[in-house]
């Protein structure tokens, strides 16, 4: 009695058949006009734009300010304790039915902590202006390190949670690709908004120039200090700061409008997010089974042992 699937023999894999490549990406172009999946697409693609300035520019921002790319290069391994440490503390509110509840708070902490780059970049640039032969106080250290873990940890919240969604959702009949597709549309929600930001950066940052008015003139933002045009056009408001007060509005017009619907989205039944299993079932087939006896390869044709009661017969 043949009890696995070897070589050819994938009949059903827990009363699902996992068919070809083909039929898998079939599968999937379907589960894309769902509309649970579409309203997912739509949360995937935008969530990502309250923190596009503070994910694409912050690091940029301090090393113009003075902070050396070494300094940046010894503070991050010190952020990798909180990336082990917040999923792990996390699981037990991921694994229910309501992961998302998770990342609906971690989405308000984590434009808080990013306003406060509004404080501390220019504090930033204030230390590194005024020091003279040494490093900054170890108090500078402290306080862009407690920034930074604070972020991160809101960051991981609201990923950790994400994923135990999708997990949560996927349908189990196209195995992977159900998570990579999410996934997919998850990374495009964060580039696309990076990308927006960094080209936004220059047209938002406000100079003085001779004739003082307040002109939005593209210059390098790399070597803002030292540019003869910058020297002409000293900055009146930086674009970091513009952007950073717009995503925040963002954010909170995304809570309000959007916040809701991720609530009522993890309510949805499993069924909802899944295509409905269609039965052609032969007229031969359908008298085997009300006889109470499917055979094999009836079963692989007319799919009809899913939850059914009866004899299997392989090969007897």
């Amino acid at each position: 009695g043949g009890g696995g699937a070897v070589g050819g023999d994938w009949d059903e894999i827990d009363g699902e058949n996992p068919g070809s490549v083909a039929e898998t990406y079939g599968h999937l172009w379907k589960v894309m006009w769902l509309g649970p999946v579409q309203t997912v697409v739509l949360v995937l693609m935008t969530c990502r734009l309250p923190f596009a300035v503070t994910d694409s520019s912050t690091h940029l921002k301090l090393v113009e300010y003075g902070m050396s790319k070494e300094e940046l290069a010894f503070l991050a391994p010190l952020l990798i304790p909180s990336g082990i440490l917040t999923p792990m503390a996390l699981g037990r509110y991921t694994a229910g039915a309501r992961p998302m509840n998770i990342f609906l708070r971690g989405m308000p902490f984590r434009l808080i902590i990013g306003a406060l780059f509004a404080v501390f970049l220019p504090l930033t640039r204030a230390v590194y202006a005024t020091k003279t032969a040494g490093s900054p106080p170890y108090v500078f250290y402290v306080f862009i390190l407690l920034v930074g873990v604070l972020y991160d940890a809101a960051s991981n919240c609201m990923f950790v949670a994400q994923m135990a969604f999708f997990a949560k959702i996927s349908d189990p009949s196209i195995g992977g690709t159900y998570m990579t597709f999410l996934n997919t549309i998850a990374n495009l929600g964060g580039k696309w908004t990076t990308t927006l930001s960094l080209w936004l950066m220059d047209p938002l940052t406000i100079r003085r120039c001779p004739d003082d008015q307040p002109l939005p003139i593209p210059l390098p933002i790399a070597d803002d200090s030292t540019s003869p045009d910058a020297q002409q056009c000293p900055v009146l408001l930086d674009g970091y700061t513009v952007q950073l007060a717009i995503c925040f509005v963002i954010g909170v017009l995304w809570m309000w409008a959007l916040g809701s619907k991720v609530k009522r989205l993890q309510e949805l039944p499993e069924e909802a997010w899944h295509i409905p299993k269609t039965t052609t079932t032969t007229t031969g087939t359908a008298a085997q089974e009300k006889d109470g006896v499917v055979r094999e390869g009836d079963v692989g044709r007319g799919g009809v042992m899913n939850g059914t009661s009866g004899d299997t017969y392989r090969g007897r």
